[in-house]
């Protein structure tokens, strides 16, 4: 791209004679020059200084110590947003799986032998056989939907973390599989970066101080399953612990298309019994309203293998159940009036709904959503994620959300609106001076109508595909205990490569807006044809994008090694989504204010350089109206920007609420989203199909519907 720039200068400057040609050559060859020294001097400043091998592992331990703590607070929100403690952890249990759906027994036992493990055991023996029974110390855990996997992997976690607060074991990460592409990036990256994503760590790597707890190989696209176990078994070796959750089903089939994962062994978690679920509802429900139970615990006790009991025998259907009946005013003899598995399963998913938004004011204080609107808010986001098939809501990808005959006109016009009165209140004081000030702000009125129509709909097009996530920042001052000179010679070489980098993003843009509008609306002037003053006009739009972008790649670039502002240094893991939301304003006009003055300032000196005009203040009306532009521009892409025009689009088509964060974030307060960094998850994968209306199979071959 820097080469493109470049090349574009040449072409303008030799059309323009020889003697500019001539007179800029020298600095072509300087400006290739320097890139390629800075590249050297960067790759010089970066390289290894010798300091040793302590240093490293004391950084190392440093990350590990602060994702424990990060960790330690996720499961404290687990537990509570999920009430896995109260009134206590439901006793689940699992039974042992040998191969096929293992490994040989040879290769788990690392060559002690081939006598089967046994691995039977209760909530409080996980950490036991995955630390000590198992000598690899791999497992994967199976189980049908709702059968308490992922509530399981955060007990685990517990457990792991409360052994390494006593000087020993790994630490444990929960990562989403649903998150990861095994054809676009590798294991070991994709763990680094998503470690930095959903818990705000960065230059964490497998090995043996960390245990991935891989929840979910059945939320991955059925041709992405064995490429991921084929890319576990050829990455690390077997010697280094993991875990794994899926689906029986899904699982078998990815061991039938790739292979068992190396060295892991199995286990699948057991239904509930009678007992355990009346037991649970007993002690969940208030006592003197324990007698409203009788029919149903009857019921189960006189069939054990009943409709009733398989249906309460998950840890989802269970809690859904307490959450209706043992926590409401409801009569739970109602689940003995419905006729099949399928009708029981869509009640309990139905009535989340209806308990958790009540239609009355909220006792913690809350928003009073309206019951109704809050399950028309929730159906459409589950059929958008339903859709895409994905499980993650990340809110700055709300704008995927907006259907594109509807983003590009609402976008298109909203933007026009801005930019054309803020093109005429540029203009106004010259124009109030001017013999015509009508004229003059109609036609500012229509350069900034017609460019922000074009911007708006280029950006509802192209943004939403690359959505930018959002970063906290931290402004403080950098001390590296470096020499200045180091430093300023590392300021330059990154802001010069930085420069040139960020030049060519803005370029290529400006130059296809500029050529679009100019293609519209201009006529062709003078000589030469109408191919060639456009070829003209997309060049100088280039040169001049990148201009403004090298100057603003080159102050943050040389700005960063002394200030980390420019550092994008958390992801915002344990802090709210809404408080993330707010910093990202922040940056966003940080961006506006810089990308409006580098634009003015860059406009007048581009005109006399490559035009040969005189520099006075004739040039500065075009420099405020190029600053204007630029500014705003420059604040399209960002997360909030993208999630303003999101919500507005979607609330104008009543598809969300204005306020659609603080939606989504009293959803998981209230129980029907859960939050994992910064991405919204329903609840349950089924109360997600529920919602869109996906019919979801039963084991008898039955579905339920909405």
């Amino acid at each position: 791209m820097a080469g493109a720039g470049l090349l574009g200068l040449g072409v303008v400057l030799l059309l323009r004679g020889p003697g500019a040609a001539d007179e800029w050559a020298g600095v072509a060859s300087a400006c290739v020059a320097v890139v390629g020294g800075a590249a050297t001097l960067i790759g010089w400043l970066r390289r290894d200084d010798g300091a040793g091998d302590d240093r490293d592992a004391a950084r190392r331990e440093r990350r590990l110590d602060c994702l424990a703590e990060r960790m330690a607070g996720h499961c404290t929100t687990e537990e509570e947003q999920r009430r896995l403690l109260d009134p206590y952890p439901l006793p689940v249990t699992w039974h042992t799986l040998g191969p096929p759906s293992a490994d040989h027994w040879s290769v788990i036992r690392q060559g002690a032998g081939d006598t089967p493990l046994r691995l039977d055991g209760t909530l409080d023996d996980l950490h036991r056989v995955v630390r000590t029974t198992v000598p690899t110390g791999r497992l994967v855990m199976l189980g049908g939907p709702g059968s308490g996997k992922t509530s399981l992997v955060v007990r685990l976690a517990r457990a792991c973390l409360t052994a390494r607060a006593s000087g020993a074991g790994p630490v444990p990460v929960i990562l989403r599989l649903s998150t990861w592409d095994p054809a676009a990036r590798s294991l070991r990256r994709w763990i680094t970066e998503q470690v930095e994503r959903d818990y705000g760590v960065a230059g964490v790597t497998w090995d043996a101080g960390l245990l991935p707890v891989l929840d979910g190989l059945d939320e991955m696209p059925p041709a992405a399953r064995g490429a991921a176990l084929r890319a576990v078994n050829t990455t690390f070796a077997p010697g280094l612990s993991l875990v794994v959750t899926s689906r029986g089903e899904e699982y078998h089939e990815a061991v039938r298309d790739a292979d068992v994962l190396t060295g892991a062994a199995v286990i699948e978690l057991d239904p509930l019994t009678p007992g355990v679920i009346r037991d649970y509802l007993t002690t969940a429900t208030r006592s003197d309203r324990g007698a409203a139970w009788n029919e149903v615990f009857d019921r189960m006790s006189g069939e054990p293998a009943g409709l009733l009991a398989r249906t309460l025998s998950t840890p989802l259907h269970l809690s859904l159940t307490r959450l209706t009946y043992a926590d409401g005013p409801g009569d739970p003899g109602l689940l003995l009036r419905l006729p099949g598995t399928a009708a029981l399963r869509g009640h309990l998913l139905d009535q989340l709904i209806r308990v958790l938004y009540p239609d009355l004011p909220d006792p913690a204080g809350g928003r009073a959503w309206n019951r109704r609107d809050a399950h028309r808010w929730l159906s459409f986001l589950a059929r958008h994620l339903h859709r895409r098939d994905a499980y993650d809501l990340p809110w700055w990808e709300l704008a995927r959300a907006v259907p594109l005959r509807a983003r590009t006109p609402i976008w298109a016009v909203v933007v026009a609106v801005v930019f054309g009165a803020a093109n005429v209140l540029a203009g106004l004081p010259w124009h109030l001076a001017g013999p015509d000030p009508v004229a003059g702000m109609a036609a500012d009125l229509r350069w900034g109508v017609g460019g922000g129509l074009l911007l708006g709909a280029v950006n509802s097009l192209w943004t939403p595909l690359f959505p930018r996530a959002p970063r906290l920042r931290r402004h403080t001052v950098r001390r590296t205990g470096r020499p200045l000179w180091w430093r300023l010679c590392r300021a330059l070489g990154n802001g010069l490569w930085r420069g040139v980098t960020h030049g060519a993003k803005s370029g290529v843009p400006v130059a296809f807006i500029v050529l679009a509008i100019v293609a519209v609306a201009v006529p062709t002037p003078g000589p030469g044809g109408r191919a060639l003053f456009l070829v003209f006009t997309a060049l100088y739009a280039f040169l001049f994008g990148f201009c403004c972008g090298f100057v603003y790649g080159l102050a943050v670039g040389f700005a960063a090694e002394f200030v980390t502002m420019f550092h994008d240094v958390e992801a915002g893991h344990g802090r709210p989504p809404d408080e993330v939301l707010r910093a990202d304003r922040a940056w966003t006009a940080v961006t506006a204010l810089a990308g409006g003055l580098i634009t003015a300032a860059v406009t007048p000196l581009f005109v006399t350089v490559v035009f040969g005009e005189p520099l006075d203040w004739r040039l500065l009306p075009p420099a405020v109206h190029m600053g204007v532009a630029g500014g705003l521009g420059s604040c399209l892409a960002t997360a909030s920007t993208q999630f303003l025009l999101a919500r507005m689009s979607l609330s104008v088509a009543g598809r969300m609420p204005w306020h659609a964060m603080a939606f989504l974030q009293d959803g998981v307060r209230r129980g029907a989203l859960r939050q994992v960094g910064g991405a919204f998850q329903f609840r349950h994968a089924l109360l997600r199909d529920r919602l869109a209306g996906v019919p979801v199979a039963l084991e008898n071959g039955q579905s339920f519907l909405k």
